[in-house]
């Protein structure tokens, strides 16, 4: 299979340059090209409205406030601050800064919002459409099958949980970018990967941490070359693995002193796991001694009816938590099917051994979330979604491509009536969504120093 716009070709039509097999070509371009503009706007309305829709939540504004304060302390008539603020790092730059930037640039929460969504978006579709482009896919049937996948990802009853929490200026959504950009990249740009994994690690979200390391020694191993080679690989990735912290650390040194970078250092390294005192109760080794048993079935139950953790809440539905558990635990039986259904002659190291490593890295957050997370908070699940959800469009597109399912007419047909339905379905669900700029609450609408707190979670403008 060379590219979807075959699947509407009638079997008795074997020569491609025939009159009726262009004409049939001809019309599923079309076609395809509407599809992709009516899941383009009705994906942007489904987002608009939570853009407009979801209170204030003090993470937002909290991360974005510390990221504001750094970016105007390097104007000559900006604010005056001794150093960065400690937590920083728990929503890093790369996660929290392009939402802080548009505060400087004399926007609002609307404008945050919707630049995040847009870069968002675009950079995620961008990733989809390389990924289908290198396996053959036509320009057209690539931007539509990555635009149908993130409307899939936003869209009742498809939408991945907690899926807009990236509108609230946060670091889940852009370190699984990032990630996915070095696994698009690694294999002809191993370095620029690492460099990609880097932002992911230190300067998105702490949580992410081991998983593009784990990247990054998974991409350097692969190498067909001897031991020694593969260390030397090891070692010049490492390098542009470490650079994102690296640059950070030297910007803290350079405008705060030496004293402000290894306050930074201490506290990055707290958050990714090396034990530090302040910072124990965030980290999974301390939690664990805490626990006792760690395999009691007892305390995995007790904790699932638990009605102080946000998972007995019951905003989260059944099917919601269906969701969860087939994004989380599902993705490892798809990739391991994946593994199994691939000719020994069409396997890659690479492939093969960053794919069992994202596989434990979704066992490890789940296992985490579910039995130790003080909380069981929805967003910081994130990170298991994300990479589960990779997981699964990566390996059914790699099962489908082995099996030569598309060129077979039930799942062909299926294929064309499923992604039909959905673009129907889409434009059913986001009919008479309000995309007015006049809809925004006014009172949201003012600089993010005038963000008062409200309770634990909301936070709200404060009136002259």
């Amino acid at each position: 299979m060379n590219t979807l716009t075959n699947w509407l070709s009638p079997q008795a039509a074997q020569v491609d340059d025939t009159k009726q097999s262009r004409f049939y070509h001809q019309l599923t371009s079309w076609l395809m090209v509407a599809g992709i503009i009516l899941l383009t706007v009705n994906s942007a309305r489904i987002v608009y409205r939570s853009i407009y829709s979801e209170f204030v939540f003090v993470d937002q504004i909290y991360y974005s406030i510390i990221h504001y304060n750094v970016i105007l302390s390097l104007m000559s008539a900006g604010v005056s601050i001794s150093g960065i603020d400690r937590y920083a790092n728990s929503s890093g730059f790369a996660g929290s800064g392009l939402g802080a930037a548009i505060y400087v640039l004399g926007g609002d929460l609307l404008h945050s919002r919707l630049t995040i969504a847009a870069v968002d978006t675009l950079i995620a579709v961008l990733i989809g459409v390389a990924l289908f482009r290198r396996w053959s896919f036509g320009l057209v049937p690539a931007v539509l099958g990555a635009t149908l996948i993130w409307g899939l990802t936003v869209t009742t009853p498809f939408a991945l949980p907690y899926w807009h929490g990236f509108i609230f200026n946060l670091g889940e959504l852009p370190g699984a970018i990032l990630i996915a950009l070095g696994l698009v990249a690694c294999a002809r740009r191993p370095h620029l990967a690492a460099f990609c994994w880097g932002l992911a690690a230190w300067l998105t979200k702490p949580v992410y941490f081991p998983v593009p390391l784990l990247l990054t020694i998974v991409s350097a191993w692969s190498f067909p070359v001897p031991i020694r080679g593969k260390v030397s690989k090891l070692a010049s990735l490492m390098s542009m693995f470490l650079l994102p912290l690296l640059m950070w650390l030297i910007f803290a040194s350079v405008r705060f002193g030496i004293a402000e970078a290894a306050n930074q250092l201490i506290t990055i390294a707290g958050f990714v796991g090396i034990y530090s005192t302040s910072l124990r109760e965030f980290q999974p080794l301390y939690q664990l001694s805490k626990i006792g048993n760690p395999l009691s079935l007892s305390r995995l139950i007790s904790r699932l009816n638990d009605p102080h953790l946000e998972w007995s809440q019951v905003y989260y539905t059944f099917g919601t938590k269906l969701k969860v558990v087939a994004l989380s635990l599902g993705s490892v039986v798809i990739t391991l099917a994946g593994l199994a259904s691939q000719r020994p002659a069409n396997r890659r190291a690479f492939t093969t051994l960053a794919s069992g490593a994202l596989s434990v890295m979704v066992l490890a957050y789940t296992y985490w979330w579910f039995m130790l997370h003080p909380t069981m908070w929805m967003r910081h699940f994130q990170p298991a979604m994300y990479i589960g959800f990779g997981l699964w469009v990566f390996w059914l597109l790699q099962i489908s491509l082995r099996y030569s399912l598309f060129d077979r007419p039930l799942p062909r047909w299926g294929a064309i009536a499923l992604a039909t339905t959905f673009v129907i379905w889409q434009a059913y669900f986001s009919w008479g969504i309000s995309t007015r700029i006049s809809d925004f609450p006014t009172k949201w609408r003012c600089p993010i120093d005038s963000f008062v707190l409200v309770n634990t979670v909301e936070v709200t403008c404060k009136k002259d």
